[in-house]
């Protein structure tokens, strides 16, 4: 299936290239989070993908999990549909690798037990782009990013004020409402967004693991607020606040075949007070910021059978970080940000979670307070030589209370060929990832007198990583290509072992490398046509000389956008994900998954000026696949909606 995906992108880019072709007149976009200051993405050496608003409107993602699949390098695990929850594997690292910002605030939540962050849970109709950095870069994060950074920027007002509003509905009884207000004066800026989407869905559960039992839909609802109001009273100083909330409910299936009641309850809120000022003719510009995280998790299941299993337990996490960033333009060509960061973070966990059998129960309970502290000094710096030369670097130090301080550091390198359009570029940098307050200070007894105990010893795991690439414009800009090579070393990584005495904790027990390479392609022959497909090939292997689960070697990703006519546009992908290692959701061996390709298609039509009228088909040949093992995906669904602006 894969050759025949490769060799019919080929074929089919290679006849468009017969094509008369018009110049693309679009302006690269400006990034943030590879260097913490506002850099155009052509001037950077790092891996970076942009999705604007615009590609998520055209393509008519709305979770996050949606729009992270097309990235290259990335891998989206979800188990099972909508709502399910979702992990991300970048370039072969663990799930917890990936540091996840909104808006600035570190989004994962401090009492999950890996500290990885869940991705099913961001709704995309307020998100204004989001940047995905990739390799190591916790020289400018800090803990969580050794293998990279996801930062969502929310939509900001500008302009006069604009009321939009959005319906949809489709397959599974889904529908989604979308609300919001957005506008500027010259003193302040607003935007306020609400969005409720809702499904019934189908079972996650694949009916090879049923038992004869009949399907049993597994829905999903979720309502977010999100706003972001700001003043600038003078042309050197503004302030704004940004929030957010988000309101879950996810039916499940848990253990190994269907459960009628399980369901996951969860909110998360942040909240962001920032300052930022300008001063000395730009020179000197500094940002202070508060921002505050809480989460609330329930996972509940009632026992349906004398036998059967049920679960009542609660994880309450929270995080407090005060962050001071000043950024100095020495030179034309050079800007120094130097910063420092202090963080809290809490946990708290309760309950029981009881699994049925013929010879007892087995009560596993949730019994941990814990909380955390850090403090971080950094030093970055940008520097650029003339039109031919771009590099980057930095230096972080992060104070934990419970381990010696952590010394990360960056380089990246840019050469540019203006008269060939050719970029060469490079990265090598160390990353870690503190342990979380469940492996250091968790507490699960069990009513056999054994129990999980953390291990407040843990030291972070850490990581070294690489890239290096050539990227090459051609036919005036009308086509782009490129191809990066990266390694990353991980060492140090976390585990849950048992004692001789049955109990259980974590320990540094080994290390794993990936390495790999990225490809892409983007062709714009003419302006109603654009083609991209995306290639990724992962290897990873740990100390045992193992693979690692569910790091699919061969990867890729393609893309067409077709406008016939100004107000009418056609857009569709197909995702193809090769083989790949994976525990069995019932015996819990390893297996070898199959592979699937996912075709989605969808169109819009711009009635008028504010008003547009929109239609999708997901998993257009309605494909059964798992993208966790024993958890199926979405069979074939429509969806249609209408948008209107006044």
């Amino acid at each position: 299936m894969f050759r025949l995906f490769s060799v019919s992108a080929v074929v089919g880019l290679c006849c468009i290239l017969n094509m008369p072709a018009e110049a693309d007149d679009r302006s690269p976009p400006v990034v943030v989070t590879a260097t913490r200051v506002p850099t155009s993405i052509e001037d950077l050496g790092s891996s970076v993908t942009v999705i604007d608003a615009g590609e998520i409107e055209r393509r008519q993602w709305r979770t996050l999990p949606d729009a992270l699949a097309a990235v290259p390098g990335l891998h989206v695990v979800q188990s099972g549909g909508t709502g399910s929850t979702a992990a991300v594997f970048m370039r072969g690292g663990n799930s917890n690798h990936t540091l996840v910002l909104i808006d600035g605030v570190r989004a994962s939540d401090p009492s999950h037990p890996s500290g990885a962050y869940d991705f099913a849970h961001i709704l995309l109709e307020d998100v204004e782009r989001i940047e995905i950095v990739r390799s190591p870069q916790s020289t400018q994060y800090g803990s969580d990013a050794l293998g990279g950074v996801i930062q969502i920027f929310t939509r900001r007002g500008q302009g006069p004020m604009q009321v939009s509003g959005q319906v949809e509905a489709g397959s599974f009884r889904s529908h989604l409402e979308n609300a919001s207000l957005r506008g500027a004066t010259p003193l302040i800026h607003y935007a306020l967004n609400v969005t409720h989407s809702d499904t019934a869905g189908q079972s996650i559960t694949p009916e090879r693991l049923r038992a004869g039992q009949p399907a049993e839909a597994d829905g999903y609802r979720n309502t977010t607020y999100s706003g972001r109001v700001g003043v600038t009273p003078t042309s050197q100083l503004s302030v704004q606040l940004i929030s957010r909330y988000t309101k879950s409910h996810a039916d499940l299936d848990v253990g190994s075949g269907e459960d009628l009641d399980s369901y996951n309850k969860s909110s998360q809120a942040s909240n962001r007070l920032e300052a930022r000022g300008s001063f000395f003719n730009d020179f000197w510009k500094p940002m202070l910021a508060v921002s505050h995280t809480w989460h609330h998790r329930l996972d509940w299941n009632e026992r349906q059978t004398p036998l059967g299993d049920e679960d009542h337990t609660r994880y309450n996490g929270e995080r407090l970080k005060t962050e001071f960033q000043n950024d100095f333009r020495v030179s034309a060509s050079n800007t120094l940000s130097l910063g420092a960061e202090t963080e809290k973070e809490t946990m708290k966990s309760e309950g029981e979670s009881v699994y049925g059998s013929a010879f007892g129960d087995f009560i596993i309970s949730q019994n941990t307070n814990a909380s955390a502290r850090s403090s971080t000094a950094y030093l970055l710096d940008q520097h650029a030589q003339g039109k031919y030369f771009r590099i980057s670097g930095g230096l972080r130090v992060d104070d934990h209370d419970s381990f010696d301080p952590v010394t990360t550091w960056r380089v990246t390198p840019l050469v540019i060929f203006p008269d060939t359009a050719t970029r060469l570029k490079a990265s090598v940098g160390t990353g870690y990832k503190a342990p979380s307050l469940y492996e250091r200070y968790g507490r699960s007894p069990t009513n056999y007198g054994t129990q999980y105990v953390g291990n407040p010893n843990l030291l972070p795991e850490e990581s070294t990583g690489w890239e290096a690439g050539i990227e090459q414009a051609l036919l005036g800009g009308r086509m782009d290509t490129g191809v990066t090579y990266f390694q990353n070393r991980y060492d140090r990584l976390i585990q849950t072992i048992y004692l001789p005495s049955f109990d259980s904790t974590t320990v540094n027990i080994n290390g794993a490398e990936s390495r790999g390479g990225e490809l892409y392609l983007s062709m714009r022959p003419v302006r109603s046509v654009q083609l991209r497909l995306d290639y990724t090939y992962t290897r990873t292997r740990d100390d045992a000389g193992l693979e690692l689960l569910r790091r699919p070697r061969h990867r890729g990703h393609l893309a067409m956008d077709l406008h016939p006519m100004p107000k009418l546009g056609f857009t569709a992908e197909a995702l193809y994900v090769g083989e790949r290692q994976d525990i069995d959701r019932v015996s819990g061996l390893r297996i070898t998954a199959p592979d699937y390709t996912v075709v989605n298609v969808g169109g819009s039509w711009s009635w008028s000026h504010s008003v547009s009228i929109y239609a999708r088909i997901e998993n257009l040949l309605n494909r059964e696949y798992e993208p966790a093992s024993g958890f199926q995906a979405l069979g074939r669904a429509g969806f249609i909606g209408l948008k209107g602006t006044i």
